[in-house]
């Protein structure tokens, strides 16, 4: 079995797939609901350790401010 090396993108590709395929809205509205801030932050909170906060937020439409803001507000009620 051959085994490669997955770039940041692709895992957080996939996060997003992973994510999107379990609820039945779309991740990527601009909408302020909580259901999708909350998916939302999930990912920006797991892939904060893959890559910067600016491709972070470039890949879902965001100011890089919001991925920095949902994952101080993850380590605040950790």
């Amino acid at each position: 079995m051959e085994v490669t090396k997955a770039t940041p993108e692709y895992i957080l590709e996939r996060m997003v797939e992973l994510v999107q395929s379990s609820v039945d809205f779309d991740i990527f509205s601009s909408t302020r609901r909580e259901d999708v801030v909350l998916c939302r932050a999930a990912i920006f909170v797991a892939s904060r350790g893959l890559m910067s906060s600016s491709r972070i937020a470039e890949r879902f439409g965001k100011n890089h401010a919001t991925v920095l803001h949902h994952t101080k507000n993850h380590e605040m009620n950790a």
